[in-house]
């Protein structure tokens, strides 16, 4: 369930202003060729996530990353933030969406659907199998197909159904001139 979806059209808070900050600052994003000027990018920024649940063993604090993946591209993964219920990720990936008619269609019916997992000390990597999940959110992709930034604050469910705390996230579409 997504809560608090709102368009650059309205009032923005201070958490979004430093989430279009972040996007600002240079080499986040990659300069786009000759080439690429055909094709819009979809920018997906994770930006934080609150009120994230103590481990259960040792009523420690979890050390949560977010893992995620837009349409067909690469898993992306967040770096992990050690020890926190309320960490700040500023996560930022750009993706390459030709403007099409299908594309837009595709963006009307997909959702984003982000994973929060506590990394376990002992995994030799991030996406291991036995990190803990902490919840999932899903963001409705529509908005980006008319053009308009998708700021989201999202609640995380447990796999039994029970909300873990909030993830905030942004999706932007950027045309290339």
């Amino acid at each position: 369930r997504v809560t608090g979806v709102q368009t650059c059209d309205l009032p923005i808070s201070d958490i979004e202003k430093a989430m279009l900050e972040t996007l600002r600052l240079p080499g986040l994003t990659g300069e786009s060729d000759d080439s690429a000027r055909l094709e819009n990018e979809i920018e997906v920024v994770v930006h934080s996530a609150l009120n994230l649940p103590q481990r259960l063993e040792g009523r420690s604090k979890p050390s949560p990353y977010v893992h995620y993946q837009f349409l067909q591209f690469q898993d992306a993964f967040t770096p992990v933030s050690r020890s926190s219920s309320e960490p700040t990720f500023e996560h930022v990936l750009s993706y390459p969406l030709a403007t099409t008619t299908k594309a837009c269609s595709m963006l009307r019916t997909e959702r984003l659907t982000f994973t929060v997992l506590d990394f376990q000390e002992e995994n030799a990597s991030i996406g291991d199998a036995d990190d803990a999940l902490i919840g999932t959110c899903d963001v409705p992709l529509s908005l980006l197909s008319d053009g308009e930034a998708v700021f989201s604050t999202a609640t995380l469910q447990s796999d039994t159904g029970r909300d873990v705390g909030t993830l905030r996230v942004c999706e932007i579409g950027r045309a290339h001139v």
